[in-house]
């Protein structure tokens, strides 16, 4: 019980990852123009809103040439980094199981899925030969404010030679075992849901045309038009 409790406290604080205030200490990384302050631990000072940015001070230096300003998706929960690398093997030599496993499953979805994340793999018609199968690739872009000034991923995803934006969206599904991590993600015409892997990386599953109903909501149709498989590549920051 002990350990379900832990996991779902570490959910709480994952999913406010970006809710942080002056004073909270965070550790940079994905950083690309200067990855030696990746695993920097810095303290915010000032959030400017037309920038959209974190003004930090780098913890251990002087506060005037170790005060930089950085992107919220650049700044983890301490120990995020390092847990990434480790959780799976502690996971498999402790024998964990049940909500833990899943809250586990989640969290590595969520870490996987960060801005600048780049997934490449093909996508195709059910029941078409190996040979039609088309490039298709994911790329999560960034982190925009809802109305409610909730984070919200935002995505494009591309193929057959069309590029679309889309929100992101990491849900669990299943009951009890039969638990597993989904990501959903839907444009203008389109909805796509997948199973997520975050240990293998990979995300697969299924393409349905949106239609648009007597309400005037849109839904999906029961109809799987296409099935696609992904793989991350790298992590860039475009």
């Amino acid at each position: 019980a002990r350990l379900c409790e832990d996991k779902e406290a570490k959910l709480r604080e994952e999913t406010t990852a970006f809710d942080v205030k002056v004073g909270d200490r965070r550790e940079i990384q994905g950083l690309v123009r200067r990855p030696e302050l990746n695993g920097e631990v810095v303290t915010l000072l000032e959030w400017h809103q037309q920038g959209r940015r974190w003004t930090v001070r780098i913890e251990g230096g002087d506060d005037c040439t170790n005060t930089i300003s950085v992107r919220p998706e650049n700044l983890w929960v301490l120990g995020r980094s390092s847990s990434l690398l480790h959780d799976s093997e502690d996971r498999h030599a402790s024998g964990a199981s049940g909500c833990t496993s899943i809250a586990d499953q989640l969290l590595e979805a969520r870490r996987m899925l960060q801005p600048g994340a780049l997934f490449l793999g093909d996508i195709v018609i059910p029941g078409m030969p190996r040979g039609d199968k088309e490039e298709y690739r994911l790329y999560v872009s960034h982190i925009i404010s809802d109305e409610m000034d909730r984070p919200v991923l935002v995505g494009r995803h591309r193929g057959y030679g069309d590029e679309q934006a889309c929100d992101l969206l990491l849900t669990v599904e299943g009951i009890g075992a039969e638990q597993f991590v989904q990501l959903e993600y839907s444009d203008y015409e389109t909805v796509c849901s997948g199973r997520v892997d975050a240990m293998e990386g990979t995300i697969s599953g299924q393409v349905s045309q949106l239609m648009h109903g007597d309400d005037g909501f849109y839904f999906p149709s029961k109809d799987v038009t296409h099935v696609f498989s992904l793989r991350q590549a790298e992590r860039l920051n475009r």
